[in-house]
C-alpha cells in the first residue's frame, strides 16, 4: 500500500483512457497514474454559478465569509467523467 499527497495544487484534470479515469494531471503538469484516486475538495460558496445551479436564487441572500477558495473546482472536474 502506498499513496501520494500533493499540496499547493489546483485546477488539475483527471487523466482518462476511453472514459475510464487512470490518474490525475496536476495543475503543475505532473501526471500521477493510479488504480484509484481520492478527490478532496472544498465547497462551492465562492462560485456564484454553482451556487445558483445547486442551491437556487436564495443563495444571493446568504452571508458568506472566509470562503474565497471554495470554488468547487474539483466538483466541476469530477462531473466531466461520464458515469
Amino acid at each position: 500500500m502506498g499513496g501520494e499527497i500533493s499540496y499547493e495544487e489546483s485546477d488539475g484534470d483527471l487523466a482518462k483512457v476511453d472514459s475510464q479515469v487512470v490518474g490525475i494531471v496536476t495543475s503543475k503538469g505532473n501526471a500521477v497514474v493510479a488504480d484509484a484516486a481520492t478527490l478532496v475538495c472544498d465547497g462551492i460558496e465562492a462560485n456564484p454559478v454553482l451556487n445558483q445551479t445547486h442551491t437556487g436564487p436564495e443563495w444571493d441572500n446568504a452571508k458568506v465569509r472566509n470562503t474565497a477558495y471554495n470554488t468547487g473546482d474539483v466538483l466541476v472536474m469530477a462531473k466531466k467523467v461520464p458515469v
